[in-house]
């Protein structure tokens, strides 16, 4: 149990990373726009 606990944090760090990154790109182009 204690692996899968780690790969699920792995996954959720990823994803949150991921998501974040977007936001910076979305952020940027609205900048761009303006």
């Amino acid at each position: 149990m204690d692996n899968v606990s780690i790969l699920e944090k792995i996954y959720k760090s990823i994803i949150i990373i991921e998501v974040n990154t977007v936001l910076d790109k979305i952020d940027k182009s609205r900048c761009n726009l303006c």
